[in-house]
């Protein structure tokens, strides 16, 4: 009876140590892809107001780590539309559509750089939308669609 007590003991501290190894690999393998900027972890911001072409749409306001890039999402008949916005510390702002991409609906979310959600190269025909105008200190963005309307997201 001892013996068999003391076995599922060791079985289940076996178990929970291999559990806890596995989350500290995990873990050491996220801060790395972190820290070498393979992965960026985007965030919602609170109180985001989307307005395409005068009218207020559901939407919200995404933003990277570093403050350089927005996710701009507003539901349009139904539709979810995207646009990517850069802008970089010196120089314009960019925003580029998304197509048919859209940020996942949690507070946090991992992007990474082998796959970014937006193709924003200079040869895909279309993708970009133009020029963003970006407020200082950074509240809100305005930008023109690739269909022509016109955007403005608060925050």
């Amino acid at each position: 009876m001892w013996n068999s007590t003391n076995r599922w003991r060791k079985l289940a501290l076996s178990l929970v140590c291999l559990g806890v190894l596995v989350m500290v690999a995990c873990s050491i393998l996220v801060g790395v892809s972190t820290y070498e900027g393979h992965v960026s972890w985007f965030h919602r911001l609170s109180g985001g107001v989307v307005v395409v072409s005068g009218h207020s749409h559901r939407g919200r306001v995404d933003m990277g780590p570093a403050r350089d890039v927005l996710i701009v999402t507003a539901d349009l008949n139904g539709r979810g539309v995207s646009y990517w916005i850069t802008f970089p510390v010196l120089g314009r702002a960019m925003a580029w559509n998304c197509g048919t991409w859209t940020p996942p609906f949690l507070p946090v979310y991992v992007v990474t750089n082998n796959n970014p959600p937006c193709l924003f190269h200079s040869e895909v025909e279309g993708n970009a939308a133009g020029e963003a105008l970006v407020s200082r200190p950074l509240r809100s963005v305005s930008f023109s669609g690739t269909d022509g309307s016109k955007w403005t997201a608060n925050w």
